[in-house]
């Protein structure tokens, strides 16, 4: 059997010996083997689909709706939820049709091109805000004093847009660079593929690896460390100093229990200890949204990176290796789980962060938030 090329939906691995019994036998009939992994692929990716088109739209729609969510954070979940909402619509629907129609390429020449152009488009502009969201962090957390004059949500869109327009002029060419050929071993059967050579591939791919998948990888990791670092540190700082600050405590406990008058016309440390509650509470209050911040990136990342490296992993492989490697079970896998880091985000931030979660339910089951947006929202820093 000749070499052949095999559709990822959304990148290829060029060349792949595939064996004969994944593709529809001559005669039409299908192998047993084929009609588990056709139910088994078509049932996963029906369920990502739904899960990932309702869990986006709402995330974009309850962002939209509810002004306390107008922070730069929330910008830069909802364009991550935009990318993943593009691969989701774009790359999915095209795996079923192809597991269910014969591996026949349905949509032409201009189909093949804008399939792989949204789908390069859609990947790389979630990596990129990814990394904008990152960034964004980091300077929220550890300086704040620059946060304050640079994180607002005007300056956040800019961004974003600036984000997406490099994104739209870096993916460009893949739009003259695919065709429709008829299959090798099976002349009937049109495929979508890619017309470039391996080792214009082995670039191309080598320097998406690095600048959507390792660099991104490595902003994160050095950002998150440094907001824990700055979070613990923080933390320990505050609870020294009102331990400085907190009067004794035989001095007051007898005198505040006992008196039915107020306790701050006999005892002149309560004054101390009112104030020294209101800043905990509010530093406690602004610890926790901080530390949901981070818990949201971090999950965020790590989803981003465990769903990735199967599938990076088998692309550098069979470009570099000198015989190449393809199991159509792991290729689902691989897939399946870029799919559900597109998917799952939206649900992960409702299950960890309590202000999402509450808005949520305020935007879908009860009042809108509505009004005019707080100067929080468009000129200072939001914790999450």
């Amino acid at each position: 059997m000749g070499d052949k090329m095999e559709e990822l939906e959304f990148e290829a691995v060029p060349s792949a010996e595939i064996n004969d019994t994944t593709w529809l036998e001559s005669e039409g009939q299908d192998s047993e083997a084929d009609w588990i992994y056709r139910v088994v692929s078509t049932t996963l990716h029906a369920f990502i689909f739904v899960m990932g088109l309702v869990g986006n739209i709402v995330l974009i729609f309850v962002v939209y709706k509810s002004r306390n969510l107008h922070t730069p954070t929330y910008t830069y979940l909802t364009s991550l939820a935009m990318a993943d909402l593009l691969l989701i619509v774009t790359a999915v629907p095209e795996s079923i049709a192809f597991q269910n129609f014969g591996h026949q390429w349905l949509l032409g020449e201009t189909g093949c091109a804008l399939f792989i152009f949204l789908n390069f488009f859609g990947i790389n502009a979630g990596s990129l805000s990814l990394t904008a969201f990152t960034v964004e962090r980091y300077l929220v957390v550890c300086w704040p004093l620059l946060a304050q004059k640079i994180c607002n949500l005007h300056r956040t869109r800019r961004i974003i847009v600036l984000c997406w327009i490099f994104t739209l002029i870096y993916s460009s060419p893949w739009l003259g660079l695919t065709t429709v050929r008829r299959s090798e071993p099976h002349p009937d059967l049109d495929q979508c593929e890619l017309r470039l050579s391996k080792e214009l591939y082995l670039a191309i791919f080598s320097s998406d690896l690095i600048l959507f998948y390792l660099l991104p990888l490595l902003v994160a990791v050095i950002g998150c460390y440094k907001i824990a670092r700055v979070l613990r540190k923080n933390a320990q700082d505050f609870n020294f100093d009102m331990g400085l600050r907190r009067p004794p405590h035989s001095r007051l406990s007898p005198r505040i229990s006992t008196q039915s008058f107020p306790p701050y016309e006999q005892v002149p440390e309560y004054g101390m200890l009112t104030r020294n509650h209101r800043q905990t509470q509010r530093h406690d209050s602004v610890q926790t949204s901080k530390t949901q911040g981070l818990r949201m990136l971090v999950v965020t990342i790590v989803l981003f990176a465990v769903a990735w490296l199967p599938f990076r992993g088998l692309l550098i492989y069979n470009m570099t290796a000198s015989e190449q490697w393809l199991d159509l079970w792991f290729l689902l896998f691989a897939r399946t789980m870029i799919y559900l880091s597109a998917a799952m985000n939206p649900f992960l931030y409702n299950a960890i962060n309590t202000r999402f979660r509450q808005t949520v339910k305020s935007v879908l089951f009860g009042a809108t938030t509505s009004g005019r947006p707080s100067a929080r929202s468009t000129h200072s820093v939001s914790y999450v």
